[in-house]
């Protein structure tokens, strides 16, 4: 059989093969991933380590906080370094639900946090709990640098999803 008889990825010198057949909904998601733009995977493992990093640094600021407080009169700054803690943990709870979604945490994140699904809201978020930074008392340098920094990523994150929306994944909104 001479060459030109046969399909261009069976002849001689070409060792390129026809790409498998894939299932439908496994060639959109290949499509989609093909039209990614460069670096999206590491951009969202830099916001992601950004965020964790910021929520251990938040939780660790509330906890001193907690631990600095010496009297009754104390009780307010006992209440934000609480609140500075459980607001690190949903933003790390969903941080986490993002790595492995779908499952059982990652519904329930949606069901009850859902603005934190969005570029825009998670960086409100960032925002808010940045400012609640500066309601620590002591330690206060500590406070500050981390009400800073955290309120600015947040700033910084909106300002980024808004120029650069193709580096961020739609996420579907919760349907019960």
């Amino acid at each position: 059989m001479a060459d030109e008889d046969q399909p261009a990825w069976l002849r001689a010198g070409n060792n390129s093969a026809p790409a498998p057949a894939t299932p439908s909904g496994a060639g959109k998601a290949a499509a989609s991933a093909g039209n990614a733009p460069p670096y999206k995977s590491l951009v969202k493992m830099i916001f992601l380590v950004m965020n964790l990093g910021l929520m251990i640094f938040m939780a660790a600021t509330g906890a001193l906080g907690i631990g600095n407080a010496n009297n009754v009169n104390d009780s307010g700054v006992i209440f934000v370094g609480i609140y500075l803690i459980v607001f690190a943990g949903i933003l790390t709870v969903f941080e986490i639900s993002q790595l492995c979604p779908g499952g059982r945490l990652d519904d329930f994140v949606k069901r009850n946090f859902g603005f934190l699904y969005g570029n825009i809201g998670k960086g409100l978020y960032l925002l808010f709990v940045g400012i609640l930074c500066f309601g620590l008392s002591e330690p206060r340098q500590l406070a500050i640098a981390a009400g800073v920094l955290i309120a600015a990523w947040g700033l910084a994150s909106i300002l980024i999803a808004m120029k650069f929306p193709e580096y961020f994944d739609k996420k579907e909104k919760f349907t019960p």
